[in-house]
């Protein structure tokens, strides 16, 4: 991928990196009616009367929803980076967003194919599912071919992973873990680079992202592996003593967009209007309100509810 956000070094500088990582949106046909001079929003709105989807008006999505500061499902109320980014897609195309709330990822991919997923007996299909896998190729907003799955990806987001402790702690880097316990997020790259390699240490996984700084927070753990997009989001609404003590080189995530590919024209209308986003600014817009970088120098900040998202970030307005 062009940019990688190996380094999280402030909100200006993350989205610079996520939107250079955009690029000139090459890397898939333009959408059908897009003109040589950047015509594209005609383009995907003329598209998107002919898109197939499961429901008609709708863009179904499958995802966990249980990750802030990418997907949280409060009190029926969706929000974070990934569901906020959907809902701009989605009026792009001029339909609404419906979420299927999965019990894991591979429920969500399963959703996503032809099939759908048998659940008490009864079919449950959505056109797109949200999921996180290493190393994603290919820019954001372009299509890639996942021929392992036989479906589409759409990244949307890069990240790379990082190691938070407590600053009163003497873990300051993965050199000072022997004999120590890390938290891990069950089935996430950084469990998987952690299993790799890290030796000497107890690996303890946890359902997700809040339970993981939890543990770390009551020393439960001795430190965390976590992205960093997520690890600066909670270091910066929760928490005071703990702070990223090292960036982890190599062991790079991505969050995607997976489309069965027999609907690969949905995967390339979606594509096109992440562009688009990229080229409105509403995209840096969105890294802006939910990938600041972790200031502790101030102690713990007020913290926000899933419903109100993030500090400083109306989350009655669109983009």
């Amino acid at each position: 991928m062009a940019a990688r956000c190996r380094r999280v070094i402030g909100s200006a500088a993350l989205c610079a990196a996520l939107v250079a990582g955009l690029g000139g949106c090459a890397g898939f046909s333009p959408v059908s009616g897009a003109d040589a001079q950047g015509g594209a929003s005609a383009g995907v709105e003329k598209q998107a009367a002919e898109l197939s989807l499961v429901h008609e008006g709708a863009l179904t999505v499958a995802c966990p929803l249980d990750c802030l500061p990418y997907f949280q499902d409060a009190n029926g109320v969706q929000t974070g980076f990934g569901c906020e980014l959907m809902d701009a897609v989605a009026q792009r195309l001029d339909v609404e967003v419906a979420w299927s709330k999965a019990d894991s990822a591979d429920a969500a991919l399963a959703r996503a194919q032809v099939a759908g997923q048998t659940v008490r007996g009864a079919q449950v299909r959505a056109d797109a599912a949200m999921t996180v896998a290493d190393a994603v190729s290919g820019q954001v907003g372009s299509v890639v071919a996942d021929d392992a799955s036989g479906m589409v990806r759409v990244p949307f987001v890069d990240v790379s992973q990082c190691l938070v402790a407590k600053k009163s702690s003497a873990v300051e880097s993965v050199d000072d873990l022997g004999g120590c316990k890390v938290g891990v997020l069950a089935g996430s790259p950084g469990a998987a680079w952690a299993a790799s390699s890290l030796a000497d240490v107890q690996l303890v996984e946890y359902n997700n992202v809040g339970e993981l700084f939890s543990a770390l927070q009551a020393r439960n753990v001795d430190a965390v592996v976590a992205d960093e997009q997520a690890a600066n989001y909670h270091l910066r609404v929760s928490y005071g003593d703990e702070h990223v003590v090292q960036h982890i080189e190599g062991a790079d995530a991505g969050y995607a967009l997976a489309f069965d590919a027999d609907n690969e024209a949905l995967a390339q209308a979606v594509a096109q209007a992440l562009c688009a986003m990229r080229e409105d600014s509403s995209y840096q817009q969105l890294c802006d309100a939910w990938f600041s970088e972790a200031d502790n120098s101030r102690g713990k900040v007020e913290a926000r509810t899933p419903e109100q998202g993030a500090p400083g970030h109306d989350k009655g307005g669109g983009v």
